[in-house]
């Protein structure tokens, strides 16, 4: 047994009733049990805590730190340009009523994990654009995610008034082509986030039906569309349906395709802006017709 499996195992222990304690090791065992405890509280008391805190935009070894997590977590193809994101935290962090959120789990002297959340007033859609969690062992992995989502959840009750929706983009298990590695990969992430929200209280429904995320080219010529499927929170403890008109479902992904892809897209370039605009329109008229009248919330 590892110290991470006995240090989890005590901790464990030691939050049982005593009567669970007994009926565990039996009588004979309840001196070496009691010393057990003892461990655990030792550790309990050295082991760092866990916080969680907002990056604003004068913490420049916040910043560094969080690039430096991000470009280990996220997978390539996933990331963006981290001046992108660190313009968001110096002082991009409120446009057109979108507001833009990035969290840092910090452990020790280190940042083991991070989120961002944008927020738009207008239409009260929440989106978790990055969630990511340093996974150098078990124990700073789980602590690190159930921190994040916590203080995630607390963020969209006080910050997020009226909140429709809050969703989280994922991978889709489904998307043809991929070998059996990458599927069990996908459905492995979908199913973490959902314990994790169950743990916090929260209900999520994957949203049954996929579509394109653009990876749009510096050339506009070719692009790498993946196939992507949206979750959905069931923010401040709301019962989510088990279905959405498809109505609701294209404003979801409207937002997803305008506030959080084209934004990132050649900003200071009018005319590629306008190229990427149709192309997004373009992705949503396909999408609509392929949609059913209602989506299921599996």
């Amino acid at each position: 047994m590892t110290m991470l499996d006995l240090e989890s195992l005590l901790v464990w222990v030691s939050g049982l009733s005593v009567e669970a304690q007994l009926a565990l090791v039996g009588t004979a065992g309840a001196g070496l049990l009691a010393f057990g405890k003892g461990i655990a509280l030792v550790l309990n008391k050295v082991r760092k805590p866990f916080r969680v805190r907002r990056i604003t935009k004068d913490n420049e070894r916040d910043i560094a730190s969080f690039v430096d997590i991000y470009e280990r977590v996220i997978d390539a193809r996933s990331r963006i340009d981290p001046d992108e994101i660190t313009r968001w935290i110096r002082g991009h962090t409120q446009s057109a009523g979108l507001s833009h959120d990035t969290f840092a789990c910090k452990h020790a002297d280190g940042m083991v994990g991070f989120a961002q959340v944008l927020f738009c007033s207008r239409n009260r859609i929440a989106f978790i654009s990055y969630f990511g969690v340093d996974e150098s062992s078990r124990l700073t992995t789980l602590n690190a995610a159930l921190s994040l989502t916590g203080a995630i959840r607390a963020h969209i009750r006080k910050r997020c008034r009226g909140v429709r929706y809050v969703v989280f983009e994922v991978d889709d298990p489904s998307e043809p082509g991929i070998d059996s590695s990458e599927f069990a990969k996908r459905k492995a992430r979908i199913r973490k986030f959902r314990q994790l929200a169950r743990t916090c209280k929260l209900s999520t429904g994957e949203l049954d039906a996929s579509y394109i995320q653009p990876e749009m080219p510096a050339d506009l010529k070719t692009s790498n569309e993946c196939q992507m499927r949206l979750l959905v929170v069931g923010a401040d403890g709301k019962i989510l349906p088990t279905s959405l008109p498809k109505h609701e479902f294209l404003e979801l992904v409207r937002f997803v395709y305008y506030r959080v892809y084209l934004p990132s897209y050649y900003k200071d370039d009018e005319q590629l802006m306008a190229m990427c605009a149709e192309y997004l329109q373009d992705l949503l008229f396909n999408l609509g017709n392929r949609t059913p009248q209602r989506v299921a919330v599996r």
